[in-house]
């Protein structure tokens, strides 16, 4: 039906009716009535099954590098979180080192995107990596 050349009565007269066609008043237009909706049975919904909780350590990319800190965190026991503060006692300073050259040297991370993850200029990274390197005799 083309509503552009209607005149206003036939276009109201349209509208009640079709208003009276949703509303159940008139034919049936193809929908359920309510009472066979209320008879149906009650279905238990599936259970969800929730997704692995991953710690996600605020401001790093759930990457390959997240997933590496983490790894390390786990290894000395403590909270990734850490790894990624400012703080610079000597224990924490040689376990993030060995986050830095392990993302550097295994996981082929430039320095300078591990610089912006964990929010450290990339002569940093640099000079962590060389006394990686130095500490552990490896590729000096």
């Amino acid at each position: 039906m083309n509503t552009d050349t209607l005149s206003y009565n036939e276009l109201k007269a349209h509208y009640i009716a079709v208003r009276q066609r949703l509303g159940g008043l008139g034919k049936p237009a193809g929908l359920v009535p309510i009472q066979a909706v209320k008879s149906l049975p009650k279905q238990e919904p599936e259970p969800v099954q929730e997704p692995e909780v991953v710690w996600r350590i605020d401001g790093l990319p759930n990457n390959n590098f997240a997933r590496f800190l983490r790894q390390v965190a786990e290894k000395h026991n403590i909270d990734p979180k850490i790894l990624m503060s400012n703080d610079r006692r000597k224990n924490i300073v040689m376990i993030r080192r060995e986050v830095i050259w392990g993302a550097h040297k295994t996981l082929n991370y430039s320095q300078s995107q591990i610089a912006r993850w964990l929010k450290k200029d990339h002569t940093s990274i640099n000079h962590a990596v060389k006394m990686w390197e130095k500490q552990h005799n490896v590729g000096a």
